[in-house]
């Protein structure tokens, strides 16, 4: 079964604004599910605000 994991960058300060920026990991993916993801990662980077999507067939751990 797929998992997601949310990997927190280092913040980043503009002025009075403070942002922190993010990445989404998929990882886990069986089968076809990592090829028919293009789409949908795009959409979801979008719409999360994420600084990236990346997906992986294995399993990779974020400390």
């Amino acid at each position: 079964m797929a998992r997601i994991q949310v990997l927190e960058l280092p913040t980043r300060h503009h002025g009075d604004e403070v942002e922190t920026p993010f990445v989404i990991i998929l990882d886990q993916l069986e089968g076809s599910a990592h090829h028919d993801l293009t789409d949908a990662a795009s959409a979801l980077k979008e719409q999360a605000g994420a600084a990236a999507v990346v997906a992986f067939d294995g399993t990779l751990d974020v400390a």
